[in-house]
């Protein structure tokens, strides 16, 4: 067993050892000499070690680099996303409406895609 957060968490049998380690800041729960410990189960980590293969990526810590950043672009488009029905259903709401033109619309959305 491992201790964590003050708490105990079994081992699961489906891990694999340390990967990789990331460094941390000092005092963090995880911290294992300035480094956070992570185990993945077998499926990703032959997901991980076939992006490794392809070349593209020197190691595993860049796999797990890419996958984030890749991740907090989607989370960032969707708050986006979110605000902009918030915005629009506030129009609505205030009586702010046009006709639709579909030849404006597809204009405004090439134009927005090819920022």
């Amino acid at each position: 067993m491992m201790a964590r957060h003050g708490g105990l968490l079994p081992q699961a049998k489906h891990l694999r050892p340390v990967l990789a380690k990331r460094p941390l800041e000092r005092g963090h729960p995880d911290s294992d000499n300035g480094f956070m410990s992570y185990q993945i189960p077998p499926d990703l980590e032959a997901r991980v070690q076939a992006q490794v293969d392809t070349g593209r990526f020197v190691c595993i810590d860049d796999v797990v680099r890419e996958a984030l950043d890749t991740l907090e672009k989607r989370q960032r488009g969707l708050v986006e996303l979110q605000e902009m029905v918030r915005e629009a259903e506030a129009d609505v709401a205030a009586g702010r409406l046009a006709e639709f033109d579909i030849d404006r619309t597809i204009k405004a959305i090439d134009a927005r895609l090819s920022q």
